[in-house]
């Protein structure tokens, strides 16, 4: 059995001063206090999935070389870049 969604009226304390009706939403994209870092500007996220032996393998790699994953797996996308005769861009 569905229940009914409660309903925003002024009478439960909704009201269109609350809403502020006025004022145009800012766009998440446009706005200047943007939580993204400034060195993801111009980057995309590219998850893919690995044994969990493989990330704690990389992890104590990262650690050992006093670097990060994100550098690690740039320097191996590139090597698979060089290795199909591309250019390392990543």
């Amino acid at each position: 059995m569905s229940k009914t969604r409660a309903k925003l009226t002024p009478t439960n304390g909704f009201t269109a001063a609350a809403a502020n009706l006025d004022t145009p939403a800012p766009n998440p994209t446009t706005t200047p206090d943007s939580k993204r870092a400034a060195t993801r500007e111009g980057r995309v996220s590219l998850p893919f999935y690995v044994p969990v032996s493989a990330r704690i393998q990389l992890k104590k790699l990262a650690a050992e070389l006093q670097t990060t994953n994100q550098d690690l797996m740039t320097e191996g996308l590139n090597e698979v870049f060089r290795k199909h005769g591309l250019p390392p861009i990543a």
